[in-house]
């Protein structure tokens, strides 16, 4: 999955990565604006409401593995990107991505959030 980060909103906004269960074949590529132009950056994806539960894994220049963790269940978590260095810190607006229960699930009209008993509330 590739998504680009304008400024600080993340395109799309949720994205679908693949479904329940599935592992080790999904990948995050971020394209940055020039505002995060020498950077570190890191993206924390977040799997409880209440922020307990998350994995922050640092972004270098090729794709991230999406973590098992992401696709145990259907559903959605959130995700943040930040960058910094010592003279600068961006935080990105709230990203979402979308495990499905099976391939079949996905149509254009059905509303994004389900199984909203796991994962970080939105």
């Amino acid at each position: 999955m590739k998504i680009q980060i304008d400024h600080l909103t993340p395109i799309p906004t949720v994205a679908v990565i693949g479904c329940e269960h599935s592992f080790g074949c999904e990948h995050l590529e971020i394209d940055f604006d020039g505002e995060w132009k020498n950077l570190k950056k890191n993206v924390t994806l977040y799997f409880s409401s209440d922020d307990s539960d998350f994995i922050t894994i640092e972004y270098k220049r090729s794709p991230i593995l999406i973590p098992e963790k992401a696709c145990e269940m259907a559903g959605i978590c959130r995700y943040v990107v930040k960058g910094e260095n010592k003279k600068k810190r961006i935080v990105s607006k709230t990203g979402y991505l979308r495990v499905l229960k099976s391939p079949e699930e996905l149509s254009s009209d059905e509303a994004p959030y389900l199984n909203k008993k796991r994962r970080a509330d939105v």
